[in-house]
């Protein structure tokens, strides 16, 4: 995730996005969607191929 963003607005956006397609494709209720942030960037940080 690129700084500075709303961690907790894109967080809840991902969970509202996930909980809807998850019970759209299996006709399940989701009751929990948890979310890591595992980093954040800055925006100056140059972007490219992550290499691991």
């Amino acid at each position: 995730m690129r700084w500075p963003h709303g961690i907790r607005t894109v967080c809840q956006q991902v969970r509202d996005h996930v909980t809807e397609r998850v019970t759209t494709f299996t006709g399940l209720p989701v009751t929990a969607v948890d979310i890591t942030v595992a980093a954040l960037s800055d925006v100056s940080t140059p972007t490219g191929p992550r290499v691991v």
